[in-house]
């Protein structure tokens, strides 16, 4: 991601205690809350994380925006 850069994450969300059984189906893949943050352990600064319900399941997705430092 270059200098100033934005990175857009959508993915499915899940309990960090949840442990997954198998190959989590996907796109999008389930990312708890801890996995999601962890863009910014690299480099990035979160610009937004929401948590929205996926219109033709209700199951909650990860909608957020990362920048590059």
């Amino acid at each position: 991601l270059a200098p100033g850069g934005r990175l857009l994450v959508i993915a499915r969300s899940r309990a960090a205690a949840a442990p997954l059984a198998g190959p989590a189906p996907g796109p999008p893949w389930p990312l708890s809350a801890e996995e999601l943050m962890a863009f910014v352990a690299h480099g990035l600064s979160a610009e937004t994380v929401d948590q929205i319900p996926d219109p033709s399941d209700v199951k909650p997705h990860w909608r957020a925006v990362f920048r590059h430092r």
